[in-house]
């Protein structure tokens, strides 16, 4: 970890390194005692602030198949599933906030003809960005609890 100082004294600059390695977070600094305890938390490997508070019930996770989005009316909320697992999307278009519907390979706007894909991305005209996606989870029950205060990345499945 050390060296030597340039004064020739070896447990000064032990001592300096560590101190610095401390003020400055340095991970090179972490215990193996820390990451032997991070790696044992399986909270840790769960994504920051993804809770079910102040959500929406959207039923059992178990019944939305990816040919059968759920629609939680209450919420204006698609919850749907793919390949990489399931995920919450707004159900308004973002065009004039008309209710899309699912059309086979693609969503649909009744309102003006706006279409999204399967994931809500890539609008056409007149719609002008992609549809929100909302923080989600499913909870010791097994019921889908999305949360339409918080936007998520896209890509982001449960």
């Amino acid at each position: 970890m050390g060296g030597i100082a340039p004064d020739g004294d070896a447990g000064t600059s032990e001592t300096t390194d560590a101190a610095q390695h401390q003020q400055s977070g340095d991970m090179a600094s972490t215990s193996q005692d820390d990451l032997a305890t991070s790696m044992s938390n399986p909270d840790l490997a769960q994504p920051p602030n993804n809770s079910c508070a102040a959500a929406t019930s959207g039923g059992s996770a178990a019944s939305i198949t990816a040919a059968s989005p759920k629609y939680i009316s209450s919420a204006h909320v698609y919850v749907c599933r793919d390949s990489g697992g399931l995920y919450a999307m707004s159900s308004l278009c973002t065009h004039a906030g008309c209710k899309v519907t699912l059309d086979t390979t693609q969503w649909y706007c009744g309102c003006h003809g706006a279409t999204f894909d399967l994931n809500g991305q890539n609008p056409t005209s007149p719609a002008f960005s992609p549809l929100k996606h909302y923080e989600m989870c499913v909870d010791g029950s097994g019921n889908v609890q999305v949360n339409t205060s918080k936007t998520v990345s896209a890509s982001t499945r449960v």
